[in-house]
């Protein structure tokens, strides 16, 4: 996991550092390098739906947010979630401070995540749990829900040096800056003994479902052998939550795949009548050294957010992928969160890296017709292309 993966060893993999969470994209195309990295979104909204041919483009003013020299930044920052509130953009992350322990802060931009702002003076927006409370020792991957009520913050805590234990816990907010824990408790903890949850549970993507009085949660689970995979919840108020029962429902990959050890830190958006997600996945080839060395983003769409369907092309973007620039994309992309760009006509992806919190970009293409019929498009108003060969 993130910012906390940089600042300790793992256990049973003296894992040292860790790639860094990813995120969101800028509108502005004239900062982006030219280099393109090429991938297929393919469509499992519904059957039949045909594929698009995406562009990524990593911006040249990478990383766009490192960390401050304060103390509770001081060390690293990741994890970034972020929402389009009233024609900017707002972002949460984890810092890692001067005492070796996460907490949650705010950014916002008015540029479309070229350049940020720091919220709060840049003291967090949530600290850790006082005394012998079950998010004590540190705090992380948080995700932010704006719903009637205000926002929602979910995040990873623990009070175990080792991570065992570790679960997801909600804190409330009427401004997304000042926010109050939702009791004593977590909201979603591990699975028993020999489940594929069994270690921790973190990095949770959450929707909601007004049409449908529902939230949805996504989340990364770590089991005995540290694979990690990625789990549905659900719940009808926020705060009590349901896994469900044919857990996970996206697994690690084929064996010497590029993601055969680790699928996690998911970001989910709406896509068309569906949902699109991406995620970050690790070989276990690419770990024998104790290091992440290309660590790869996928793409997979659902119809219902139980089933998934991978992109083949996947991954679409990994550490290398051109233009690379060692010292900026080591340990990324990791834990990426995709936002609309304010005017609708881009998908932007934030990411950690270790040098900080980095920024992607994606053009989306209108609706077209696919054999006579029009394929789905996302809210917004952006649609997928029809698949080469299609009519």
């Amino acid at each position: 996991t993130p910012v906390r993966m940089r600042l300790r060893i793992v256990p049973g993999h003296s894992l040292s550092q860790i790639p860094a969470y990813h995120g969101m994209v800028n509108r502005r195309l004239g900062f982006m390098r030219a280099a393109v990295v090429w991938g297929a979104l393919g469509a499992a909204l519904v059957a039949g739906s045909a594929a698009a041919q995406v562009r990524w483009y990593k911006s040249a003013s990478n990383p766009v947010l490192v960390h401050a020299d304060s103390f509770p930044e001081g060390a690293a920052i990741g994890q970034p979630a972020v929402l389009a509130v009233g024609g900017e953009l707002r972002m949460w992350y984890t810092g890692g401070g001067l005492d070796i322990r996460g907490r949650i802060l705010a950014a916002r931009s008015a540029d479309g995540g070229l350049t940020w702002q720091r919220d709060n003076d840049g003291e967090p927006v949530l600290d850790t749990g006082p005394d012998g409370a079950w998010d004590s020792l540190t705090i992380d991957t948080p995700e932010v829900v704006a719903d009637t009520d205000g926002y929602k913050l979910y995040y990873y805590g623990s009070s175990s040096s080792d991570g065992s234990g570790a679960s997801i816990g909600l804190a409330t907010s009427s401004d997304g800056l000042t926010f109050t824990r939702w009791g004593t408790a977590p909201v979603l903890q591990p699975g028993p003994p020999g489940s594929w949850d069994e270690r921790w549970v973190e990095s949770p993507a959450v929707i909601w479902l007004p049409e449908q009085g529902r939230y949805l949660m996504w989340y990364s689970g770590m089991d005995a052998a540290w694979r990690a995979r990625v789990g549905l919840a659900t719940s009808t108020d926020g705060v009590v939550w349901v896994k469900y029962a044919g857990n996970p429902v996206l697994d690690v990959g084929p064996s010497g795949s590029w993601e055969d050890y680790w699928v996690a830190v998911p970001g989910v958006i709406r896509w068309g009548e569906g949902f699109l997600m991406v995620y970050s996945g690790v070989s276990e080839a690419d770990l024998a050294d104790g290091v992440a060395d290309d660590v790869g983003v996928g793409i997979a769409f659902s119809a219902d957010g139980v089933t998934w369907r991978r992109l083949a092309a996947n991954p679409v973007m990994t550490t290398q992928s051109p233009p690379h620039d060692q010292a900026v994309d080591h340990g990324g992309p990791w834990a990426p969160d995709l936002v609309r760009g304010p005017s609708g006509g881009r998908l932007l992806m934030l990411y950690e890296s270790s040098a900080g919190i980095c920024l992607a970009v994606s053009p989306m293409a209108r609706a077209r017709r696919a054999r006579g019929r029009l394929l789905p498009a996302p809210a917004g108003g952006a649609g997928l292309r029809r698949q080469e060969g299609e009519r």
